[in-house]
């Protein structure tokens, strides 16, 4: 392993419905840090179900926030991005 990966992490982020899941891992697949953000749908008519982006990205935000308290962001090497199919 070169020297860039052997101390570097990935970046993992899932976009869900009902939650943001983001983690760090280290080059050997172990859980560095992790944080789930819950957020809500809006649900304005009968079987009519809408997101805010700005919920989106200011969970984005939060989860960068918490993982940044368990390991240095600067370490990064790699992000990987997920996302329920219409979002």
């Amino acid at each position: 392993m070169n020297k860039l990966t052997s101390n570097g992490l990935i970046l993992g982020i899932d976009l869900g419905t009902t939650a943001l899941k983001a983690a760090l891992f280290d080059f050997n697949g172990g859980l560095v840090a992790d944080a789930t953000i819950e957020y809500c749908l809006l649900t304005s008519k009968t079987n009519w179900v809408e997101a805010d982006p700005d919920v989106y990205l200011n969970s984005l935000r939060t989860a960068i926030s918490q993982l940044k308290s368990s390991a240095a962001l600067d370490s990064i090497r790699a992000i990987g991005f997920s996302a329920q199919g219409e979002t």
